[in-house]
């Protein structure tokens, strides 16, 4: 997890290769294991994940659909299509029907990921002007490669100092040492192998 005003360490249960989470601080932190309390451990006693892999493959889809709006945009007017109007654009799609699943995804969570396209785009603006003509603006990635989504305010709630639930699901974890000061953000990462992390 990310801390605003603590100095943590945080990682989901054991190390799984199904998942586990990790914590990070404003300062320093590492990663330590997470276990899934909501279901019973699946064939092997390791914990189901799967509504964590849904949350960041949903959130790859996101990034790309975004993609897809601020390119057309371009295309269309010629200019940068403003994060500001994409998230009023997000927002009234999740009344449409076949973008329902917008509506799984936490709303801060969804900013947070546009914001996040937005600074890459400022990154590749900023670099053209300065003549380097190697930078890419933000681009499609596959959704089996997603590595994360952020949770602000809303989404999760830490629930004793070595449980956090998040979208609804309780996860144990272990602390290095203890929390101390404010969480104020919660971010949810998937390395490459499908291990689950907080920071």
């Amino acid at each position: 997890m990310r801390f605003c005003e603590a100095h943590v360490s945080l990682e989901i249960g054991s190390k799984i290769r199904s998942g586990h989470s990790g914590g990070q601080c404003q300062g320093h932190a590492k990663n330590i294991p997470v276990q899934d309390l909501s279901q019973p451990p699946a064939a092997g006693g390791l914990p189901k994940v799967a509504n964590l892999h849904r949350l960041v493959n949903l959130h790859g889809r996101l990034h790309n659909h975004c993609i897809a709006l601020h390119k057309r945009f371009y295309g269309l007017f010629g200019k940068h299509l403003n994060q500001f109007a994409l998230m009023k654009h997000i927002t009234k799609l999740k009344t449409i029907e076949g973008f329902e699943w917008l509506g799984l995804m936490d709303a801060q969570a969804i900013q947070d990921s546009i914001q996040r396209i937005e600074k890459g785009y400022a990154l590749f603006f900023s670099e053209r002007e300065k003549g380097n003509k190697k930078i890419r603006p933000p681009s499609f990635r596959k959704i089996n490669k997603a590595r994360s989504f952020t949770l602000k305010q809303t989404g999760w709630k830490l629930v004793q100092d070595n449980i956090i639930r998040v979208d609804g699901r309780t996860y144990k974890f272990a602390l290095s040492r203890p929390i101390e000061g404010t969480v104020k953000t919660v971010t949810i990462k998937r390395d490459a192998v499908g291990d689950f992390w907080v920071a």
